[in-house]
């Protein structure tokens, strides 16, 4: 009972000695923490919002085309060396006036400080569409209502070179179904709205005796805001991804709020 066993040898006599009976303590500590991190690895990895999970709440940014670009794009071997010397030279303003991206028209305005009004009025009505924990019926519209917001002001841009298409999508009717639901749910009705005017669009009544909502895409300023609205609601959908499956520890939405100062009129 616990003595070691001997195991022949070729020849009879004693051979190699055989596991002992019991293993050292230290030994099954080592297999315990193995299965231990084998198990909790995946819920590690909920928690930090993996990459490869649910793709990113808002629709992804297309590429647009048209418009005036303040800062040319170049691509190849050269893009490289000029983009090194250039970031050398660009001065703070210019490399911030060069975010503002495709701006049809005169810019008759401080560009910085249009983008950090616009930027900290945007998030601010983000806040209360979001106000409340992040579950239940009301957070979803709300998630919903933004996704649909950053869309269209997605499909906005994307039609700038093309007037046909560009007026086809970006004007709104309030009485349309889609408006009523993303636009004018009760709970978040007032502040879906404000993005709205936040992000350059205007109300008014049309020819027929409805309502509609305009982008103002003639305006450099209005499509600056238009530009910041969407940023903002880009910089949200990423907090989201990082906050991951973690909201449900959380009781609020401030974590997705995106403040001015991680952002500047570059990234537009």
């Amino acid at each position: 009972h616990g003595s070691i066993s001997q195991v022949p040898g070729a020849h009879g006599g004693s051979g190699a000695t055989a596991v002992p009976g019991e293993a050292p303590a230290w030994a099954w500590v080592l297999v315990v923490a193995a299965v231990v991190c084998w198990w909790i690895w995946p819920w590690l990895l909920k928690l930090r919002g993996d990459p490869a999970a649910d793709a990113s709440l808002l629709a992804p940014a297309r590429k647009e085309a048209g418009g005036r670009r303040l800062l040319q794009e170049t691509s190849g071997p050269a893009a490289s060396g000029l983009a090194a010397s250039a970031e050398a030279e660009l001065s703070r303003r210019t490399i911030a006036e060069a975010g503002v991206g495709r701006i049809a028209g005169d810019v008759d305005f401080e560009v910085q400080e249009a983008f950090r009004s616009a930027f900290v009025g945007a998030s601010a009505l983000l806040a209360q569409v979001l106000t409340g924990p992040p579950t239940g019926q009301v957070y979803t519209a709300a998630v919903s209502a933004l996704k649909r917001l950053a869309e269209i002001l997605d499909r906005i841009f994307a039609a700038a070179a093309n007037p046909n298409e560009l007026a086809r999508v970006s004007c709104l009717r309030e009485a349309s179904e889609v408006f009523r639901r993303d636009f004018g749910a009760p709970q978040i009705s007032e502040a879906m709205q404000g993005l709205l005017s936040a992000a350059g669009f205007e109300r008014g009544a049309d020819g027929s005796g409805g309502v509609t909502w305009a982008f103002q895409s003639g305006e450099p300023l209005a499509q600056l805001r238009g530009l910041t609205v969407r940023l903002c609601l880009q910089k949200s959908a990423e907090l989201q991804k990082l906050r991951g499956p973690g909201r449900f520890l959380h009781t609020d939405n401030s974590a997705v709020i995106p403040s001015v100062e991680d952002v500047s009129v570059a990234d537009l």
